[in-house]
């Protein structure tokens, strides 16, 4: 006879098979226990605690802790197959969602920077920017060998 999670002989078990990132485990729970006593167990089996556990059964995640896991087992089967999946804290996710806002804050405000900057640097020195073009590479110059065919008035090198 097997023990069961209370510490008593196991009559009529479940034999529960629970996978969690690729780490699995296999025990034996009586079938009179709900879904929160399973999460109990599987905080042990795994050290997440049950708050943050996501429990997944037949493709349908278990939300209701009362639920209990002999209504949970097939026809015949007393067999129970369990993913387990990590949820995050709410402030794991607000801390998150608030990298995410500042990350697009910066990323607005070099935007608004580079375009005032070019503005009232071409006030100040307005010829930085004439002829400017990606292929002359910010020199104001043609690269020395390309050929203008005797008509550039921007002499290379």
């Amino acid at each position: 006879a097997r023990r069961s999670v209370s510490g008593s002989v196991a009559v009529g078990g479940i034999k529960v098979r629970a996978i969690y990132y690729g780490r699995r485990c296999d025990f034996e729970i009586p079938d009179d226990v709900d879904v929160a006593a399973l999460q109990v167990e599987l905080g042990r089996h795994f050290g997440l605690r049950p708050a943050r556990q996501r429990l997944i059964c037949r493709g349908q995640v278990l939300k209701d802790p009362k639920v209990r896991l002999f209504s949970l087992l097939g026809r015949g089967s007393p067999e129970l197959h369990i993913m387990l999946m990590a949820t995050q804290d709410a402030s794991v996710t607000w801390r998150n969602h608030m990298m995410l806002w500042w990350m697009g804050f910066l990323s607005w405000l070099e935007f608004l920077w580079k375009g005032v900057y070019r503005f009232f640097h071409s006030l100040f020195a307005p010829l930085s920017y004439v002829g400017r073009s990606p292929a002359t590479s910010g020199t104001g110059r043609k690269p020395p060998d390309s050929d203008c065919g005797g008509g550039c008035s921007v002499r290379g090198g």
